[in-house]
Parts: structure tokens; sequence; C-alpha cells
């Protein structure tokens, strides 16, 4: 075989004009965006576009998760821009060697159609650069906004700083001037405060030497009052030994003294200025009251004590010879107290056991009448209101209306209608004694048959109604549409 002379671009271009599965059609799109060595695109089949359109997105993804637009903090930043992305660049095929479409550009060509394929990616690069620019903008005016509104700001906080200046100036020029006055004030207040200084120490030492000869003379009063006391426990002590008549006689006086007495001793102990005069009152009445006693002389006191020994000692004398039958006495009062004691507990246990024992005949009294009262309104309403007693005056009153032809009336008893229908059977059973029993029997097999012929009638009559009820019922379910849900196909 001879060599072909031809190279490899010569090659394809004659392989491409000859066979019909390579023939593209002349696109200006495909010229303009591809360069001159790669050759024209060729048709994908479906599923290998949706591949390609899947891994693209794929990759935009993972690039709008990596990417950083800005470097403005996030306070400031309202939306987010992405970075572009620069077009990868395939190497261009090396001219010696033979290669075919899908070695040339594997993403947009294939052998098994023969036309090309427009770029998805062109586009939505377009897209993306319009919504990079739209979004710089966007936040450019956002930083123009706040920059203004920062100016602004700034413009108010200046003319506020120029007045808080202004006023405190002026707050200033004034403190100097109250400061300049109040020096003034200080040392006048300064003067006046060593002149009242000066005459307060004066007092204090008025007042010290007024307090020692105070303490003297309110030592001086307690003496006394100690004294008072106890000529005051002296004069209780006479007034208790003095005789009773005496008492009768100088009642009125001696409750006078005790009440000067017992305002002086209140006086005494406070130390108020109005008290004093008080005080000289109450001294003057008392020495002005002439003294009332018993015992005016000592020699009179102890004849009265001795006399009252002499008593003491035959008390005494009588209390040894009955003491020993008044310990009898008291023993024997004890022991009765005792006895008494216990016969009053034995008692108290008996009236306790005798009440526990009321109390529970009480409670069984009130059991057994709530029982009684239960059975009574079972056993009245089995007997008059209960279903079945209803039921059966009603049976009883339709028989007796039955047979005497009488309507119901309400005012009906049970009692009367029994013995009413009673009679009545009473006098049937007289009248069929009298009849031949042969054709009472016969009479009775004839009514039997009847009964039975009705019943099994009644019977055929209720399952035929059963069948049909069952086959109305099923007519008309084979009517109505079906409630199970039906899938319908093309």
């Amino acid at each position: 075989m001879k060599k072909s002379k031809l190279s490899s671009q010569e090659l394809f271009k004659t392989v491409r004009t000859s066979r019909s599965v390579l023939k593209l059609p002349e696109l200006d799109t495909s010229a303009k965006c591809c360069d001159e060595n790669v050759p024209p695109q060729v048709p994908v089949s479906h599923d290998y576009k949706k591949k390609l359109i899947k891994t693209r997105e794929r990759e935009m993804k993972e690039e709008e998760e990596y990417r950083n637009p800005y470097t403005l903090p996030e306070r400031l930043r309202v939306i987010t821009k992405g970075v572009k992305h620069h077009r990868k660049k395939h190497d261009p095929p090396v001219p010696d060697e033979i290669h075919t479409v899908c070695d040339i550009d594997p993403e947009f060509f294939t052998l098994v159609e023969g036309r090309p394929v427009r770029s998805f990616c062109d586009i939505k690069a377009f897209m993306r650069d319009l919504r990079d620019a739209t979004l710089l903008r966007a936040n450019a005016g956002y930083i123009n906004d706040k920059i203004l509104q920062i100016d602004m700001f700034t413009f108010k906080e200046r003319e506020e700083f120029e007045q808080i200046n202004r006023d405190f100036e002026k707050i200033n020029q004034n403190f100097m001037v109250f400061a300049e006055q109040s020096f003034t004030d200080a040392k006048h207040v300064m003067k006046l405060a060593k002149e009242t200084s000066m005459q307060l120490a004066n007092v204090t030492d008025q007042l010290e030497e007024y307090s020692f000869a105070f303490i003297k003379i309110k030592n001086k009063l307690i003496n006394i009052v100690a004294e008072y006391d106890q000529l005051s426990q002296y004069k209780k002590f006479l007034t208790e030994i003095s005789p009773k008549w005496w008492h009768k006689r100088y009642a009125s006086h001696c409750e006078k003294a005790d009440k000067l007495c017992s305002r002086l001793l209140t006086q005494l102990q406070t130390e108020t200025p109005e008290i004093s005069t008080l005080y000289s009152q109450s001294a003057l009445s008392l020495a002005q009251l002439p003294p009332e006693l018993y015992f005016k002389r000592p020699s009179q006191l102890i004849t009265h004590l001795e006399s009252v020994c002499r008593q003491c000692f035959k008390y005494l004398e009588i209390c040894g010879i009955f003491s020993g039958s008044f310990y009898k006495i008291n023993m024997e009062k004890r022991h009765f107290e005792d006895a008494i004691h216990d016969h009053a507990t034995h008692m108290q246990y008996i009236i306790d056991i005798f009440q526990k024992k009321v109390k529970n005949l009480e409670v069984t009294c009130d059991i057994f009448k709530e029982r009684f009262n239960t059975i009574l309104e079972k056993v009245i309403y089995e007997l008059v209101a209960s279903y079945e007693s209803s039921k059966l005056f009603m049976c009883v009153q339709f028989v007796h209306s039955g047979l005497y032809g009488f309507k119901p009336d309400h005012r009906d008893s049970l009692t009367a209608l029994m013995v009413n229908i009673e009679r009545y059977y009473d006098e049937i059973s007289k009248e069929i004694d009298s009849l031949d029993l042969i054709v009472v029997k016969k009479a009775t097999r004839q009514i039997f048959n009847e009964d039975k012929r009705a019943m099994a009638e009644a019977h055929l009559a209720r399952t035929k109604l059963k069948e049909y009820y069952f086959l109305h019922k099923s007519l008309r379910k084979s009517y109505e549409p079906s409630k199970m849900k039906t899938r319908w196909y093309n």
C-alpha cells in the first residue's frame, strides 16, 4: 500500500466530508465560541446531557460554598457575591497524531449523533456575572447610604457637642462666683461658731457644778427614802398589833397618812421642777396631821408582846395534847377521800362503758333502720312500681277488659280485678262441669290446632321477610357505585 502524504488535519477534513455521520451544519455561534483548532460540536444523547448538567450544577454548588466574595464585616454585608470562575482551557491537539472527536473534546462531542450541542454553561456564566455586578452595585449603594447616615449623625453630634461646651463654660463661671460667695459666708460662720463654742464651754462648766450639787441632794433623798421605808414597815407592824376597836375608830386617819406617804415616795423618785411644790404641800399636810398611836410607850408594847407570847404558849400546849387525835382524824380523812376518789373513778368507768354500749346500740339501730327501709322500699317497689308488677297489672287489666268488655280505668286496683276474674273463673268452671268432656276435648283440640297453624304461618312469614330484606339490600348494593378506590390505566 502507498503511504498517504496528507497530514492529520487534511485526513480529518476528507473523512468528515465523505461521511454523512460526521457532517456538521455551519453555525456562527460555534465558530465564535470555539477556537480554530477545536472542531465543531456534535449533538449528544439526552441521558448524557442530563449527566453533564448534574455534574455542572454540583460543581457550581461547590464553588458557591467555598468562595468568599467580600472582605466586609457581616454587619455591613447585605447580599453575598460570587467569585468569577475561570473557564478551563483545553490543550490543543497535536497535529501529527490522529484523534477522534471524543478525544478532542469529550464534554461536547460524541460519535453517536453528528450534530453540535449548545453549551449550557455560557448563559449561566453570563447570568452569574450579571448577578455579581448587580450585587456589587447594591452593596456599594448600601455602603454609600450608611456613609451618608454616619455623616448626618456626626453633624448632629457636633452641634450637640458645641451646645454642651457653651453650657459648660457658663456653669463653670457661675460655679466660680458661687465659690467666692460661699467662702465669705463660711468665714462669717466660723467666727460665729467660735463665739458659740466659748459660750457653750462656760455653760457646760456651770452645768457640771449644778449636776454635782444635784447628786449630793439626791443621795440625801435616797437615805431619807430608805429611813422612811423602815419606819413605814414599823408602822404597819404597830397597826397590825393594835386591837380591832382602834382600827375601826382611826381607819380614815390611817388611810390619809398612807396616801400622803405614797405620794411623797412617788414625788421623791421624779426629778421634774413642778413636783417640788407638790412635795412641799404633801409634806406640810403630813406634818399637820396629829399622830394617833395605840402604843405610846415601849413598855406598853412589851407587855402586849408578853401577853401574846403567853397565848401562843397555851395554844402550843393545846396543840401538843390534841396532835395525836388530829393526826388520826387527818389520816382517816385522807383514807376516806381516797376511797371516795376510787369509787368515783370506778363509777366513771362504768358510766363510760354504758355510754359506749348506748352509742353502739344507736349505731346498730340506725343500721337496722336503714336496712329495714331499703328492704321495705324494695318490697314496695317489687309489689307496686316494678316492671313485673306493672306488667302483671296491665295483663290482668287487659284480661278483665277482654272478659267483661269494660275500658281500662286508672282507678282500678289489682285486688278488685283479680276478684272479678276469680268469680268469672268459678262461674265458667261450674258451667264446664255441666258440659260433656268429649265435646270439650274436641273443642280444645281444634283451638290448639288453629293456634299451631297460625304460629307456623307467622314463622314462615318471618323467614320470607328476612329473605326479602336480604335480597333488597343486595340489589341496592349492586346498583350503587363501589366504595373501593379503583385505579384506571390508559
